[in-house]
């Protein structure tokens, strides 16, 4: 018997490290050159000037007739190399084994389990059964395949759970051909760096990961209120005139919002930057707050129309020295990757990209440009888009002299966390946020997401819901959507322009943030009686932001979603693993939101007891309730009576009203 922190093995010429990082987890890595290498979580900790506790815990190591255990506190790895085995115990009870291992790939058998996690999916939450390219990309309102957030996170129903620690490109296969076997294969110059989670419990993987990847920043109170977006061709939102009509026909119309994303405005034009300080005059004393828009790393991406004074000029100047360059040709205008979005942009676009790891492009890019919008210009964050397209899939060359092996995905996650960061030290106590798609692990670290363009069609309700459940399984606790579409139906006929919008709505209300945005119809451009029921929810909203405060503090400090699939709550209940179009909105709101042309829907009510929100009625849980109404102007809401807060009891309080002219409208 030995006692080491680890445990060195070689098979079929390979080396490998097994050790437990901490209580309820083994790592297994390959090594390169006689090394472990880092792993993304390290590789962004590094990067971030931060540091992961590495202590390991103590192994004790025993080798009899070609088995090795390897055994800390209540868990054990039991190894065999011919043939290959590597058993994971917890308790004295075998969770798993890899029966499979090489430098860049490994293979398990998958038993009787849904599958959940792997990012945000569109398609369903279990993906058992799929075979996943785990790769951002924006494939355009598709909902198959489709990830701006790819995170190799894999959770089961039977005490395993596996985290691949790497940026690279990676094929999952969850048994796509029925042959109860999974397998995983690290693409690009990637290796093995396998985390096993064993616990029964998944709240606890979602804590352990956001332990290594990085916990989300809190939220402020304003973020969680209505954003107020457009598209940006439209340029509605690209002058002071444009932003100010917006405000006065909300004023008109008595519709609350906090938030103007501006998106069309030319952010580095000199008259630019002299009517944002003014604009900000305006909106501070309205106690309004603003965002401006900017496409992920493309390096001061602007079209100089007017003279400037010399010092912004020295501020904007475009420095090669300062951008990625290719590693063959030294060229800085580098085409972005293009997979695929066929609606906005048929082909690939060419831009500087900057070089985060210049500290000269860092000074620029932080400590003046946004310093100054975030300080003289009272900007309090970003809408940070097209972050999966940062072309990592050509030879490049960084300052640092760094890999490109992983940069598709590092390069927007390092980027948005800097950025937000960055937004957070200049803006205080105010605090501020970063509105980004895409990322990759610890894409958390920039609240808050939001799910990705979509048509005003009902398919797109639930593909945005469960965007954003999958995302929450995944370890990302933010996410918001565009509640009535980003762009117009293709099929008006069947998808109705006014239930959707209110049905995606009353979604949106009980979410993260409510936000409207592209070119559909704005709330106030519907008749009156549709505006008063948007009117009701947006109220509604507004009084939970308490609420939605306190369970974002959670999620801040437990890694939990604050729209939570109810695996999470109830793992061991069968029933809510197929279930993806109801949810927790922090612990106490059961959300069962109508996503077709329907006035009823059949809702699960896991253990546990409730009352209807706006029914007032008592129900027992562990049951369903058959076509419980709906009418388009309600949504079902459960409040469940043993995790009610008094600062729930308070909100609720204040919105008695407002929920009672609810429940009366038909």
């Amino acid at each position: 018997m030995a006692e080491a922190f680890f445990f060195d093995f070689t098979h079929e010429t390979n080396e490998y490290r097994l050790e437990v990082p901490f209580d309820g987890a083994f790592r297994l890595r390959a090594k390169v050159g006689g090394d472990a290498p880092l792993g993304a979580c390290e590789i962004l900790a590094r990067d971030m000037g931060e540091e992961i506790d590495a202590s390991c815990e103590e192994l004790c190591i025993t080798e009899e007739g070609g088995v090795t255990r390897i055994a800390a506190e209540e868990m054990e790895a039991v190894l065999t190399l011919s043939p290959f085995s590597l058993a994971f115990f917890a308790e004295g009870e075998e969770k798993c084994r890899l029966t499979s291992l090489s430098k860049t790939s490994f293979a398990a058998p998958l038993d009787k389990t849904p599958v959940f996690g792997t990012g945000e999916r569109f398609n369903v939450a279990n993906q058992r059964g799929k075979k996943i390219d785990l790769y951002s990309i924006d494939r355009w309102c598709q909902t198959e395949g489709n990830s701006y957030i790819p995170i190799p996170l894999f959770l089961t129903t039977l005490g395993y759970h596996y985290f691949v620690n790497r940026f690279e490109r990676m094929m999952f296969d969850l048994d796509s051909e029925e042959t109860g076997v999974f397998s995983a294969e690290v693409l690009e110059e990637g290796v093995v760096d396998l985390y096993v989670f064993l616990t029964d419990d998944p709240t606890e993987v979602l804590y352990n990961y956001a332990y290594l990847s990085g916990f989300s920043p809190s939220v402020p109170d304003w973020a969680y209120g209505i954003h107020v977006s457009r598209h940006g061709g439209l340029r509605e939102f690209g002058s002071i005139e444009g932003v100010l009509e917006m405000a006065q026909k909300m004023d008109e119309f008595d519709l609350p919002w906090d938030v103007a994303i501006l998106e069309g405005w030319e952010p580095y034009d000199y008259l630019g930057i002299e009517d944002l300080k003014k604009l900000n005059a305006y909106l501070a004393a309205k106690g309004k707050r603003y965002l401006l828009y900017q496409s992920c790393g493309r390096y001061l991406d602007y079209k100089n129309k007017h003279a400037r004074p010399a010092e912004l000029e020295e501020m904007t100047q475009i420095h090669d020295e300062y951008a990625v360059s290719d590693a063959l040709t030294g060229e800085v205008m580098l085409p972005d990757i293009n997979i695929e979005n066929p609606a906005d942009a048929p082909n690939a676009r060419i831009y500087r990209w900057l070089d985060v790891t210049h500290p000269g492009a860092r000074e620029q890019w932080f400590e003046q440009v946004w310093a100054m919008f975030a300080k003289d210009c009272g900007c309090s964050g970003a809408k940070m888009d097209f972050c999966e397209q940062f072309p990592g899939n050509r030879p490049l060359n960084f300052h640092d002299g760094r890999s490109i092996s992983g940069t598709h995905h590092w390069y927007p996650v390092y980027l948005n966390a800097m950025t937000h960061r960055n937004f957070a030290e200049k803006r205080g106590e105010d605090g501020a946020m970063l509105f980004a798609r895409g990322g990759a692990i610890g894409a958390q670290r920039y609240p808050i997401m939001w799910a990705g363009d979509q048509l005003r069609e009902w398919r797109f309700l639930p593909a945005m819901l469960r965007g954003v459940l999958t995302a929450g399984l995944s370890g990302v606790p933010f996410m918001g959507f565009d509640l009535g579409g980003y762009l117009v139906s293709r099929d008006p006929d069947n998808n109705p322009d006014v239930d959707i919008f209110l049905r995606g709505a009353e979604m949106a209300c009980f979410s993260v943030c409510m936000q409207t945005h592209g070119k559909v119809r704005r709330p106030y451009d519907f008749e009156e009686d549709v505006i008063d029921v948007y009117r009701l929810y947006c109220n509604l909203h507004e009084a939970l932001i308490p609420y939605l405060a306190e369970q974002g503090r959670v999620a801040s400090t437990s890694g939990l979603p604050l729209m939570r699939h109810l695996f999470l709550s109830h793992p061991t209940d069968e029933t809510v693993y197929a279930i993806d179009d109801e949810y927790f909105l922090g612990e106490a709101l059961l959300c069962a939101p109508v996503m077709e042309g329907r006035d009823c829907r059949d809702v699960y009510l896991p253990e546990g007891d409730y009352i209807g929100l706006f029914d007032g009625k008592e129900y027992e849980g562990g049951t369903w309730l058959r076509d419980f109404p709906a009418p388009l102007s309600q949504t079902p809401v459960f409040v469940k009576k043993d995790h009610f807060s008094d600062v729930l009891g308070t909100c609720l309080a204040e919105a008695k009203e407002i929920i009672r002219e609810i429940a009366s409208l038909k």
